[in-house]
């Protein structure tokens, strides 16, 4: 079990490399910004499982492609909104 006050100087490295893979995934800036932020909340939180020894990158990219995923069916899911002023009489 990892020990969560080495999380920053474990995991920080990887934020380039995230943001990077996030931005190829969303296509937007601040998108890409967001499934980052919310990939290292959810590693900050789980870090207690992560096993020492193994592929810390491994499993950061797949929180991050996990957010991603989530992100992109609740998006689908929710209707489409329009503004009252756009709608046709």
């Amino acid at each position: 079990m990892a020990d969560q006050a080495n999380f920053e100087d474990d995991a920080m490295q990887f934020a380039p490399q995230l943001y990077s893979a996030a931005l190829r995934m969303t296509r937007n800036p601040a998108d890409a910004e967001d499934v980052v932020q919310e990939t290292f909340l959810k590693a900050y939180r789980g870090y207690h499982t992560f096993q020492e020894g193994t592929n810390l990158k491994a499993w950061l990219y797949r929180i991050l492609t996990n957010t991603y995923i989530n992100r992109y069916r609740k998006k689908t899911r929710r209707p489409q909104e329009v503004e009252l002023g756009e709608l046709e009489d």
